[in-house]
């Protein structure tokens, strides 16, 4: 599978790097953490701010995942934390279902992925973020 991009065509076959998964939903935490490690990528899971910044001070990561649902209510804040700590860390986001919520434009971001997203689709978003 590949996905276009502004830098051109990236298939998901890229090596893998480490993932924050930054998801308050603990059942689909699980489910993006079991496939992203069979894809071969190092992850953490974060539903928390405090945890966040936990995992923050142990490392850098390559790329984020952020649920932007409206029920996670810090989720602005957890990206800001981020690009503050981070800066070189690829952001992408899920979307709720029916895309982007109002002024999310302004939420910087590498890459967004509507809900709910294929587990091909979010891998190879993450490669092409890489």
């Amino acid at each position: 599978m590949h996905i276009a991009t502004a830098e051109g065509d990236v298939t998901s076959e890229r090596s893998a790097g480490r993932v924050l998964v930054f998801v308050e939903d603990g059942a689909l935490a699980e489910l993006l953490l079991d496939a992203l490690a069979d894809a071969g990528h190092g992850c953490d899971h974060a539903s928390a701010q405090d945890q966040l910044l936990t995992l923050l001070n142990l490392g850098i990561f390559d790329s984020a995942i952020i649920d932007l649902d409206s029920r996670t209510v810090e989720a602005r804040r957890a990206i800001a934390t981020l690009r503050a700590h981070s800066p070189s860390t690829k952001i992408v986001l899920l979307l709720p279902c029916g895309g982007l919520p109002p002024h999310a434009e302004d939420i910087p971001h590498h890459l967004a992925i509507a809900k709910p997203a294929r587990l091909q689709a979010l891998l190879t978003a993450l490669a092409a973020a890489g």
